[in-house]
């Protein structure tokens, strides 16, 4: 797909992931589609040393929904090498107010998808075979660039593949420039060790 319209190919690619996630080890697996409307200098434009708003969705370790945000925008922290933002769940007076990350963690869009605030519902994996992150980042009401992670189960913020998880879904969002010129307007499967 050269240009993200709807999430419905990224999620079957996902759910074809998944599948395999839970044949290939304790790595995350990523299924990233980068829009043609993605502009890396954009993104450095309206995000570099500034906050960046991130909206959550889901809590599949059941913990204070606080300390779990709290967990899941310190390990997105420094993880675009190419500038520096500050994701954090607190819109401030540095937010750019039509953009947004939006994670939803064992969930997935409706049909309208993640970037117009549609509820989310809950993935189909039996016996909660999985952890998903389903991510986009969103300008005002579309996205610009989607993300959806898989690992087996996680049970804890402290466990190291959480960190994999999120860290890798934020890298996948926001390519460096050198990753965004190979990878524009494509969609791209990867597996973590």
């Amino acid at each position: 797909m050269s240009r993200i319209t709807s999430g419905k190919a990224l999620a079957a690619a996902a759910m074809a992931l998944a599948t395999l996630t839970a044949c290939v080890g304790d790595g995350p697996a990523f299924v990233a589609e980068y829009g043609t409307n993605y502009d890396y200098n954009t993104f450095n434009l309206y995000h570099r040393n500034r906050d960046t708003l991130v909206v959550i969705h889901g809590n599949p370790l059941g913990m204070d929904e606080a300390a779990f945000a709290t967990a899941v925008t310190d390990a997105m922290q420094t993880r675009n090498s190419a500038i520096h933002t500050h994701f954090t769940t607190k819109s401030g007076g540095s937010t750019e107010k039509n953009l947004r990350v939006v994670l939803a963690f064992n969930k997935q869009p409706g049909n309208a998808g993640l970037c117009e605030g549609t509820p989310t519902r809950d993935i189909p994996t039996p016996g909660k075979s999985i952890t998903q992150v389903y991510g986009a980042w969103c300008w005002s009401d579309r996205p610009e660039m989607e993300v959806i992670a898989y690992v087996s189960p996680i049970t804890s913020v402290s466990d190291p593949r959480f960190l994999k998880l999120v860290a890798g879904a934020t890298r996948e969002l926001f390519p460096g420039p050198k990753d965004f010129q190979t990878e524009s307007g494509s969609d791209r499967t990867t597996q973590v060790p």
